[in-house]
């Protein structure tokens, strides 16, 4: 069955070309009515939260999502979310430190990046790290060039945004997080 925003059961068509609707694809007000028909379904829950309401606000010079930037956790609680969400650790530069967790859309050429505050290799599971941002690339084969969150395709802004939520909510909130972690010497 196939219903519309209003609930309704609706025909269509055999030649129909049918989407998934998405918090970012639709009118604010769809997206309260198809909250409130995924809660009402509650026999059949959502196999994905596509109208989540949370809001997205980019930083003052627009190139990345800070708004859980001090959010103190672990580094073996981030890697977890970071596999599950099917993140890979960078592979550093230099040292033994890595400070990002990274995610390429191919098709899109776009990479993501969840910026941590930076994590000793070996990894120990209980070190503290803090999350900073959520940042987008542009790759191809002969560059990577940095992105403004303007440029993000709306649907893989929230639901990367749901990500970096995600690695976040391993943690809370800590005013004094520099005095927390471990920093690269």
């Amino acid at each position: 069955m196939v219903h519309n925003a209003a609930g309704d059961v609706v025909s269509v068509a055999d030649n129909a070309v049918v989407r998934i609707a998405h918090v970012s694809l639709v009118a604010q007000q769809d997206a309260v009515l198809w909250r409130g028909i995924m809660a009402a379904q509650q026999d059949r829950p959502a196999l994905f939260e596509q109208f989540d309401a949370a809001a997205i606000t980019p930083s003052s010079d627009g190139t990345s999502v800070r708004d859980r930037d001090g959010y103190v956790t672990t580094v073996g609680a981030v890697r977890a979310v970071a596999r599950k969400r099917g993140y890979q650790r960078e592979t550093p530069d230099e040292g033994p430190w890595f400070f990002r967790f990274t995610k390429l859309f191919t098709e899109l050429g776009i990479e993501v990046h969840i910026t941590i505050s930076g994590a000793l290799i070996p990894e120990q599971n209980d070190d503290a790290v803090s999350i900073f941002e959520l940042t987008f690339v542009r790759v191809d084969d002969v560059s990577r060039v940095p992105m403004t969150i303007a440029e993000v395709p709306p649907v893989l802004l929230r639901e990367t945004y749901r990500d970096y939520l995600a690695f976040a909510a391993k943690g809370a909130f800590d005013p004094e997080w520099t005095s927390a972690i471990k920093t690269q010497p």
